[in-house]
């Protein structure tokens, strides 16, 4: 049996990237639908662009840091509901 292991090694990751690009492309779907803003849609997509970037503790500091934010007023889209 002769495998070439680079032309598979590239298949797999090939097939990776797909499917990265695929769920990434999926989120900046939803939150074109959620944020009307142009602004604020090109600041979530920025974020959505990082997220693959982080290991675990690194997208569990940045919940942590966004749960955060969302208790503080300032930083709130309706600063008066709880």
């Amino acid at each position: 049996m002769n495998v070439n292991y680079e032309e598979e090694w590239d298949k797999e990751a090939q097939e990776f990237a797909d499917g990265m690009y695929e769920r990434e492309q999926m989120l900046l779907k939803y939150l074109s639908e959620y944020f009307e803003d142009d602004q604020e849609k090109y600041i979530a997509s920025r974020i959505v662009q990082f997220l693959p970037m982080l290991n675990l503790d690194g997208l569990k500091e940045a919940e942590n840091r966004i749960e955060e934010m969302g208790e503080i007023k300032k930083y709130k889209r309706f600063p008066d509901l709880p």
